[in-house]
């Protein structure tokens, strides 16, 4: 959504200047979804115990997990533009043009290690369940920033200033769901006779392990471009080992109350 403004000064001995403004209140989103991939690392465990097995009555443990890596690399957008012209005829060498804006490019990166365990009954035509799901995941997210602003005038030609950026945080989630089903199972046909969600509970923490760097550059007309890579700065994390566990409990404590809402009955 774009929004303007044009002001017109006309002045008492005729004369007259106008400025235009052009910018974008919201968030442009240039691009869809560049990346969305998870692979997995390593062999996958799938192991069934079975504990009785009399035919028409049979007991088993059922335990599953893995290792994944996954990446993704968001939608590029567009954040705070604005362009600005100014314009006098009778003082064409003072017009201008002005404008600024930010292309950010979000990303993360992340292993995620799920376990699960059923244990699974069968009396005749009748099957029951109970499973169990632990996921623990660390992730990194990742934000890429160029950003610039430049005015332009006749007898000044170009002018660039702007910077480039990434920052990083880290973020922790330990996540553990459980449910139950009884099902009818016959030859051709399955129905779930009666299916509940015990509620899970979600445990995210971000560590104030924040990193960053950033780099300024300036481009002027005739004179080129301005870019030292020794005026590159790093933000690096203040990291208290004290204070960041006593973080984890509080936080944990906070979320401990936040459980997931049971399941109903599903036919």
């Amino acid at each position: 959504m774009l929004e303007g403004s044009i002001e017109l000064v006309i002045e008492p001995q005729g004369d007259w200047h106008v400025t235009g403004e052009v910018h974008i209140p919201d968030v442009v989103y240039i691009t869809d979804p560049l990346v969305d991939k998870e692979i997995q690392i390593g062999p996958k465990l799938d192991i069934t115990i079975p504990i009785i097995n009399l035919g028409i009555a049979s007991l088993f443990v059922n335990i599953n997990g893995g290792l994944y890596a996954f990446a993704k690399i968001d939608r590029l957008r567009l954040e705070q533009a604005k362009f600005i012209v100014k314009y006098n005829p009778k003082k064409e060498e003072e017009t201008s043009v002005t404008g600024f804006g930010v292309l950010a490019l979000p990303a993360a990166v992340g292993v995620r290690a799920t376990l699960g365990v059923k244990v699974g009954g069968r009396v005749l035509v009748f099957t029951a369940t109970l499973n169990g799901d632990l996921s623990l995941t660390a992730e990194a997210d990742l934000v890429a920033r160029l950003g610039a602003g430049f005015t332009w005038a006749p007898n000044k030609g170009l002018t660039l200033g702007g910077f480039a950026s990434l920052t990083a945080t880290a973020s922790l989630t330990f996540a553990v769901t459980a449910s139950a089903d009884v099902n009818l199972d016959l030859w051709l046909y399955t129905k779930n006779l009666w299916h509940h969600e015990f509620g899970g509970k979600k445990l995210s923490y971000k560590p104030p392990l924040a990193l960053g760097a950033s780099m300024p550059f300036s481009y002027t007309e005739g004179e080129g471009f301005d870019i030292d890579i020794h005026k590159i700065k790093f933000d690096e994390p203040k990291f208290d080992a004290e204070s960041t566990f006593k973080d984890v409990f509080h936080h944990a404590r906070k979320e401990d109350g936040n459980d997931g809402g049971d399941g109903g009955d599903d036919d």
